[in-house]
């Protein structure tokens, strides 16, 4: 959830202007959510309990919603984020940001599993 903020930060946020409840959601689900988990988890639960295979499981979630999006994308013609819209960017341009976006991802996440088995340490 965490890595959830960092794509939206860096890549989502400012694409669309929200207004409402919409913008009330988007900040729920895409900043202040994150944020809360980062901290739940520094806070209640046990460290040192993640694996350095996690990640890949991890990865899996986010692995189908790029499925998901670029079917729906395909099927409706419009692509709910600028980088992986294939009309624009080609099969090629699409997936090279998707894996590069898939690597920061899991490089992310095996950061938290040192993080993780740092705090264990103490």
């Amino acid at each position: 959830m965490a890595l959830v903020g960092v794509i939206f930060a860096l890549l989502v946020q400012g694409l669309r202007t929200l207004a409402g409840a919409t913008a009330e959601a988007n900040f729920l689900l895409h900043q202040l959510n994150p944020v809360l988990v980062v901290l739940f988890w520094l806070l209640f639960t046990r460290k040192g309990t993640l694996s350095w295979r996690d990640p890949l499981l991890w990865a899996l979630y986010p692995l189908v919603y790029l499925a998901y999006a670029l079917a729906r994308g395909a099927a409706e013609g419009k692509y709910a984020y600028p980088f992986i819209d294939v009309s624009a960017n080609g099969w090629v341009g699409a997936m090279s940001n998707a894996v590069v976006i898939a690597l920061g991802f899991v490089a992310a996440a095996e950061a938290l599993v040192l993080v993780d088995r740092v705090l264990a340490r103490r």
